[in-house]
């Protein structure tokens, strides 16, 4: 009687332990703005920034695709010798438009 009564308690146990846990719990998180399909690594694109989100000033600037990642872009150096050769990342949250470059 006791193995049996014992068994009963696991399963009930079990089974309240199931009922009781419900959905696990998510952080909301801000939606990261991706960038379009057709656009991949070693693409030349136009970035249109915000007014005012650029800390140089400009609202726009021409990159070509070196990394991406989430929300985010690397900018690869320009082959053109006269161009700035830094590898920053870019927030796609302040782009307001992207366009491709025609190969």
């Amino acid at each position: 009687m006791l193995n049996r009564l014992s068994a009963l308690c696991l399963v009930v146990a079990a089974v309240a332990g199931y009922a009781l846990a419900g959905t696990p719990a998510t952080a909301q998180q801000e939606a990261a703005r991706r960038l379009p399909s057709t656009i991949n690594r070693g693409d030349k694109v136009t970035f249109a920034f915000a007014q005012a989100t650029m800390g140089s000033g400009g609202y726009s600037m021409q990159c070509v695709i070196a990394d991406i990642s989430e929300g985010w872009v690397r900018c690869g150096a320009s082959d053109e010798f006269d161009q700035n050769r830094d590898q920053r990342w870019y927030d796609l949250n302040r782009v307001v438009s992207i366009t491709k470059a025609e190969k």
